[in-house]
């Protein structure tokens, strides 16, 4: 499968939803079993599980997937418990259609903290090549405030830079740059988020590492534009 980050048994997988959610129960508490299929047709059922042993820490894994509309088609990135890297099922933890994960990476072999991983999970949108070593893309993360109540949009740019050992901008160019299309469904492991604040305005920029594609370059000019709710 398609991973984005890793540690241990820990895994984040990114694909679609390749056919309808099968609810089920399992020791009396309900169960979402998610079929994920990745880009290049590796597959895995992900078993999503109520857990209402502990009242005062309830998780309702399952219910969620249904509240979400997770069904046959969706993209998601999927944080997963898996063993080995071409299992046929795994343990569920979370999902997003849209947003930003990050990961800590402990520290080095001095003791020295390693900077986190983000990853950037929905669509890629208004690509831009803004100089001959620098291609730009902006992607969105929903935002939801519990004082207020009130959803938004937090929006990233990403960059991705040319220089002696990559070819990172041209990689991006290449990748998230279709014809008739205003956004790509994808995947992009980055630098931690820089937060800079101009004008009252803040902005949110990271660097763009690595690029996983939810489909191949034909596919997408196909599928719609729609961001997933």
């Amino acid at each position: 499968m398609v991973t984005l980050y890793q540690k241990n048994n820990m895994r984040l997988l990114v694909g679609r939803v390749g056919k309808d959610v099968t609810f089920t129960e399992k020791d009396g508490e309900r169960l979402a079993i998610v079929r994920l299929v990745d880009r290049i047709g590796d597959k895995v059922d992900i078993f999503f599980k109520n857990d209402t042993s502990h009242p005062e820490h309830l998780k309702k894994h399952a219910d969620r997937v249904e509240k979400a509309k997770v069904e046959a088609g969706k993209w998601l990135a999927v944080l997963v418990l898996m063993d080995e890297k071409n299992s046929s099922s795994a343990t569920g933890l979370d999902f997003k259609y849209q947003g930003i994960w990050t990961f800590d990476q402990g520290t080095d072999d001095l003791g020295v903290n390693k900077p986190p991983v983000t990853i950037a999970v929905g669509y890629a949108a208004s690509p831009k090549r803004i100089s001959q070593d620098l291609f730009r893309v902006s992607m969105a993360e929903r935002t939801y405030d519990r004082d207020t109540g009130e959803v938004g949009e937090r929006w990233y740019s990403i960059s991705f830079f040319d220089d002696d050992r990559n070819l990172n901008a041209k990689k991006a160019e290449t990748l998230l740059s279709v014809p008739g299309r205003k956004s790509v469904p994808c995947a992009i492991r980055c630098s931690p988020v820089r937060v800079n604040v101009k004008d009252e305005k803040t902005f949110y920029n990271l660097t763009g590492y690595q690029i996983e594609t939810m489909m191949d370059k034909p596919a997408a000019v196909e599928a719609p534009e729609t961001i997933a709710a």
